[in-house]
């Protein structure tokens, strides 16, 4: 993301703040977030912090103003004199303006460059907070779906429980049919209640980050199409990211800063230039007449310091900037090859979760037609119970992966776009439009 967009985005964090109001869908839940993660309070006041580092760089090259004065009393006794008792004051006023230092100008640089660091900062910690936010509510939706698959699971393995108990009573069934139900049935109640105590504890996870107790939240409706990325090739992602991911953003801020730091340490071999101007009043009153008195002087000038010898330590530190140098580069490289390799396990994990979900959809389907098939060759004696109970829990565990699967591909297809910078609140939103109340 260029750095213009970076300060839309931050512009944008910072007046949402002034007005959200409390929602319980994905969009509604992440201005929550917002105004309530500590983690990313504490990235808006790191930014804060950061942006201070500018007008320190810049009162460096703006005029310095200072008065002193004083006042003193004292006695002189000399042979030839009596006791002089005398009172001495004054003030000087000095003004100091720099007219050329090298070091301070690329000290006013790494400022800018800290406030450009601090906003892709701030905005790269907004990102992550949708992405906490969106994992939390996704886990907590797929929390939700689990849940209501084992209460329905539960249901009809007790119903098929009581079918068998039934059928035994009047000869239909076996006492083997009775205990494999029972057993079937105890299970499905022990998957039903781990479901309940994960869901739980999904929904403290979401209430962790937002600030408040979550109650009702929205689920991925039925029978919808997952989006595909645009583009679909995995190469355009790919060296989206290597461009402009906010690690590569850093990594490049980061050189630069690395690169006036060498800037300023070669200064030390420059001079220093600065106007000077002072103004001086002195009183003094004597005991007697000759010994009192006042006295003006005014000074302008130009003042330079050259350095000539300091140790080689201006080498050295040149030496070190420039090993910096490398080692900033070298770490921008990596964070590029790191960009790129997150776009492409995104891309990836978006492409093969549509085609699993299409899979699992059609297993879904025929798990469905085998436990009827079963059910109904039960219910007409040429199928055992043991078939209908191991074609229930098939059809439970195929919807059970299909939530997860469903979920987990809209994550990956926010992952895809946070690798290339691109993600923003217009997706949380276009993401809560697939979703709908329970």
């Amino acid at each position: 993301m260029p750095h213009r967009a970076v300060h839309w985005a931050v512009a944008a964090i910072c007046g949402f703040l002034l007005n959200s109001a409390i929602a319980s869908d994905l969009l509604g839940l992440y201005r929550d977030a917002l105004r309530f993660d500590p983690q990313f309070s504490s990235a808006r006041a790191a930014h804060a912090a950061s942006h201070e580092a500018l007008p320190q760089a810049r009162a460096r090259l703006l005029p310095s103003l200072d008065i002193r004065g004083h006042v003193m009393r004292g006695s002189d006794i000399n042979a030839y004199a009596a006791d002089r008792n005398q009172k001495t004051s004054g003030y000087t006023v000095s003004l100091k303006q720099p007219l050329f230092h090298w070091g301070d100008w690329q000290t006013y640089q790494q400022g800018k460059l800290a406030a450009v660091k601090a906003d892709i900062a701030l905005a790269q910690a907004n990102q992550d907070l949708m992405l906490r936010v969106s994992e939390a509510y996704f886990e907590l939706l797929v929390a939700q779906d689990v849940a209501s698959l084992a209460q329905a699971h539960l249901a009809a393995v007790a119903e098929q429980l009581a079918q068998a108990s039934a059928g035994a009573r009047l000869g239909n069934a076996t006492i083997v049919d009775v205990h494999e139900a029972q057993a079937t049935c105890d299970q499905a109640m022990a998957d039903e209640i781990d479901a309940r105590g994960v869901l739980e504890v999904r929904r403290s996870a979401l209430a962790a980050i937002v600030g408040r107790d979550i109650d009702a939240v929205d689920s991925l409706r039925s029978m919808i199409s997952l989006p595909r990325p645009i583009p679909g090739e995995s190469g355009a992602w790919i060296a989206r990211a290597e461009l402009q991911a906010y690690g590569v953003q850093l990594g490049e801020v980061t050189l630069e800063t690395a690169r006036r730091e060498t800037a300023k340490a070669r200064a030390g071999h420059l001079p220093n230039i600065d106007l000077v101007a002072s103004r001086e009043r002195q009183h003094r009153d004597g005991g007697a007449p000759y010994w009192g008195g006042r006295r003006d002087a005014s000074q302008i000038g130009v003042q330079i310091q050259i350095p000539i010898f300091a140790g080689f330590a201006v080498q050295s530190r040149v030496r070190e900037t420039a090993a910096l140098v490398e080692k900033a580069r070298d770490e921008l490289t990596y964070a590029q090859r790191t960009a790129g390799l997150e776009a492409r396990k995104a891309h990836v994990g978006v492409t093969t979760g549509l085609m699993r979900v299409a899979a699992l959809e059609a297993a879904e389907a025929s798990a469905r037609t085998a436990f009827e098939s079963n059910r109904f060759g039960y219910q007409h004696h040429v199928r055992p119970n043991v078939d209908v109970l191991n074609a229930q829990y098939k059809l439970y565990r195929v919807r059970r992966e299909l939530a997860q699967a469903r979920y987990r591909t809209l994550l990956e297809s926010l992952r895809l776009k946070a690798s290339t910078a691109s993600l923003d609140e217009a997706d949380i939103a276009a993401m809560g439009r697939l979703l709908s109340r329970s």
